[in-house]
């Protein structure tokens, strides 16, 4: 029972990575391109909701790597994948604030 657990929430930690950074990568991309406030916006809106998605999916993880330590490789190496975001936001802000200052 715990594996099947630790399994769905390793599934969840990974689609919540994965699609974060898609999703993500696309609203940075239309703003870049564009330059149009609604994808800055939306952009916001976004990191907000995935943030706190992700921090409480990795806080489940964390839970469990506490709980089954046994399984501390697998969870780790998902709660890694969702830690690999970060530094990638911090570039898509740094880059919608650099691109926010060009003329189009």
């Amino acid at each position: 029972m715990e594996t099947n657990n630790i399994n769905r929430l390793r599934i969840a930690g990974r689609f919540c990575a994965k699609y974060s950074f898609i999703i993500g990568s696309i609203i940075a991309l239309l703003f870049c391109l564009t330059g149009a406030v609604l994808f800055q916006i939306v952009g916001v809106v976004f990191a907000i909701a995935a943030v706190g998605l992700n921090l409480l999916v990795f806080a489940l993880l964390f839970i469990n790597i506490l709980i089954y330590p046994h399984q501390y490789i697998e969870i780790g190496k998902t709660m890694i994948l969702m830690l690999l975001n970060i530094p990638v936001a911090v570039f898509y802000l740094w880059l919608t604030q650099e691109f926010q200052h060009l003329p189009l």
